[in-house]
């Protein structure tokens, strides 16, 4: 695992293994493959990050880089530093890639599930609730027409 002078894991870098990695090289191969070089540079999809994985990630992130238009669009304008001067796959490059997209990217922030409200129930409200009076449904009729006893 790559990890910056503090010990802090910051990325995937070669002799990791992961699904995620998987999911890096697949991107590398399936979606930039011109720019990355990563069927020429030797990558194969599979779940260990080898140097050639490292190479084809240095290879796009200075291809991004470059581009001013494809910087911001792809990263927000933040460049992708680590992936450039290390080969590692951090989470920015991860996400400007395609490779980690997060769980609730595709929902629309006003339709996003808020956490479970936990309700306090009181003595009084829960003997209302277990007290109620039962309703009960008949049907009679030739179709089948509802009326309460």
């Amino acid at each position: 695992m790559a990890r910056d002078a503090a010990g802090n894991w910051i990325g995937y870098g070669p002799g990791d293994s992961s699904p995620e990695v998987a999911k890096i090289e697949h991107r590398l191969l399936a979606a930039y493959p011109t720019n990355s070089h990563a069927q020429a540079l030797g990558v194969k999809e599979d779940q260990l990050y080898t140097d050639e994985t490292a190479a084809a990630v240095k290879e796009l992130a200075r291809f991004v880089n470059n581009d001013p238009a494809l910087l911001q669009r792809m990263a927000g304008g933040t460049r992708l530093a680590r992936a450039e001067e290390l080969g590692v796959a951090d989470l920015a490059f991860r996400k400007a890639i395609g490779a980690f997209i997060p769980p609730d990217a595709g929902i629309p922030p006003g339709h996003r599930s808020q956490p479970p409200i936990r309700l306090r129930a009181s003595a009084t409200s829960l003997s209302r609730l277990v007290n109620k009076p039962q309703v009960g449904w008949t049907f009679s009729g030739e179709f089948g027409c509802c009326a309460t006893k």
